[in-house]
């Protein structure tokens, strides 16, 4: 390996307005949630093709071939749904820890600095009208 590859990193961080706003543990739990939906989608699509040739074969009648692969889709649906909800109920419990976790330490959270952002910008308002007042 060159000098000047062992420098670089071997991969560059993305920049996105999406991926900054999101907490990276959050983000990581949904890039696995959507890989595991993916192996399950690819799981199905390989065994609809073994089931495919069984049939051709004679080996599985077509009927309960399309049964088979009927009863598969709606499991995998099933599954898809589960996922969705354990997803959901992971990514709530991460986020009630992390905003026990910064109010324990005594650190704003991001609804914290927007309430503040409001109020100043309230403040600000007050201010002009009442400087506008007193030249008037």
């Amino acid at each position: 390996m060159t000098q000047a590859a062992a420098e670089k990193p071997m991969t560059e961080p993305k920049k996105t307005d999406e991926s900054s706003k999101r907490e990276p543990f959050t983000d990581l739990v949904r890039k696995i949630a959507l890989a595991s939906v993916g192996a399950v989608v690819l799981a199905q699509e390989e065994i609809e093709d073994f089931i495919g040739k069984l049939v051709q074969k004679g080996e599985l009648a077509e009927k309960d071939g399309k049964t088979l692969v009927q009863d598969l889709i709606a499991k995998r649906q099933q599954d898809a749904a589960s996922a969705k909800t354990a997803t959901n109920a992971v990514t709530t419990a991460i986020d009630s820890t992390v905003d026990k976790v910064l109010h324990k330490i005594n650190i704003p959270t991001k609804t914290d600095v927007e309430e503040l952002a409001k109020k100043i910008e309230e403040i600000d308002k007050k201010i002009e009208a009442l400087a506008a007042a007193r030249k008037a």
